[in-house]
């Protein structure tokens, strides 16, 4: 697997939330782990921004981006369309998230076995409690929570499903964007401690 989140030297940063909808893997597309990297090796955002583009994508995901200068937007992206979302801003800074979910009414219809509705409305509403306080710390508990497990931010595998739909988060990352610093948690955040990366 490519390496495909991270920030790079030109102040680049890319990441992403996986979705899931009932129209995933049924055309040919461009895969996400390819577009990330793309991205990642963009010389700038703008540049980054526009390989969204390039293909339609073969599933849904929702891939952030942003840029030293404060810039971030969030691309929703499924086999049929691509949306760009700029207007959510839950905190001033370099620490500002995007986190949405596909719209079953705009959009490909979410899997039945997706988690995004319930994991976006806890994110939301962990978000709104700390508008105006939101820092590394702040945003690396969000991920640890467990709240509504096994549907919630930070998923192990649910043992119930079948091993194929065992969905769990496999990473938790805070980038610092202007710092080129990443606080990565190498598994499930709930699980492991986050550790300090620097470009």
């Amino acid at each position: 697997m490519v390496a495909k989140i991270g920030v790079n030297s030109a102040g680049v940063a890319v990441s992403l939330n996986l979705l899931r909808s009932l129209a995933d893997g049924q055309n040919v597309g461009m895969p996400v782990h390819i577009l990330l990297r793309l991205m990642l090796e963009a010389p700038g955002y703008t540049a980054a921004c526009e390989l969204v583009t390039l293909a339609p994508a073969a599933g849904s995901s929702c891939i952030t981006v942003a840029g030293a200068q404060g810039e971030v937007v969030s691309f929703e992206v499924t086999p049929g369309q691509c949306r760009r979302d700029q207007r959510r801003r839950w905190c001033a800074g370099p620490y500002e998230s995007l986190y949405r979910r596909v719209d079953p009414r705009r959009e490909s219809p979410p899997d039945p076995l997706s988690t995004s509705v319930e994991r976006y409305a806890r994110a939301r509403a962990l978000l709104e409690a700390q508008r105006g306080n939101i820092g590394v710390v702040t945003l690396q508990e969000i991920l640890r929570d467990r709240v509504g497990a096994p549907r919630c931010i930070s998923r192990r595998p649910d043992m119930r499903l079948h091993p194929v739909d065992r969905g769990e988060s496999v990473c938790g990352i805070v980038i610092e964007v202007e710092r080129g610093l990443m606080h990565v948690a190498p598994g499930v955040p709930s699980d492991t401690a986050f550790e300090a990366v620097q470009l």
